[in-house]
C-alpha cells in the first residue's frame, strides 16, 4: 500500500483528494501550509505527492525542491489554479513528474497517476 503526501491550503480539496486516494487503497497525509509540511519526518514513507503551488506562507515549488532533496525517489505532482508557462517550466525543472491546473477538468487525471 502506497502512502501519498497531498500539501494543499484548500481544505475541501485536500479532503477531497484524500477520499478519492483513499478509496483507491492508499494511504494519506494532508497538510495545508509550508510549515505544516516542514514538520514532517519521515519522507521515505511517500510514493508519490502532490503540491499546490500557492501555499500561505511558502511557494510550492520551493516545497517541491524540497521534497525532492529529502526523497529523490518520490514522484511529485505540481497543481496550481494559478497557471503560466514559467510555472509549469520551473516545476518540471525541479522535478516534477507532472503539472495539472485546477479546476480539474477531468479528474481520471488523478487516477492515471
Amino acid at each position: 500500500m502506497g502512502h501519498i503526501l497531498i500539501v494543499e491550503d484548500e481544505i475541501e480539496l485536500g479532503r477531497f483528494l484524500s477520499r478519492l486516494i483513499e478509496l483507491k487503497g492508499f494511504r494519506t497525509t494532508h497538510v495545508k501550509s509550508g510549515k505544516e509540511f516542514d514538520k514532517i519526518t519521515d519522507f521515505s514513507l511517500f510514493t508519490l505527492a502532490f503540491i499546490d503551488v500557492r501555499l500561505p506562507d511558502r511557494n510550492g515549488i520551493d516545497v517541491l525542491k524540497a521534497m525532492k532533496m529529502q526523497a529523490t525517489h518520490c514522484p511529485c505532482v505540481v497543481i496550481t489554479g494559478y497557471s503560466t508557462v514559467k510555472i509549469a517550466v520551473d516545476a518540471i525543472k525541479h522535478g516534477a513528474a507532472d503539472f495539472i491546473e485546477k479546476p480539474f477538468e477531468d479528474i481520471n487525471l488523478i487516477d492515471q497517476l
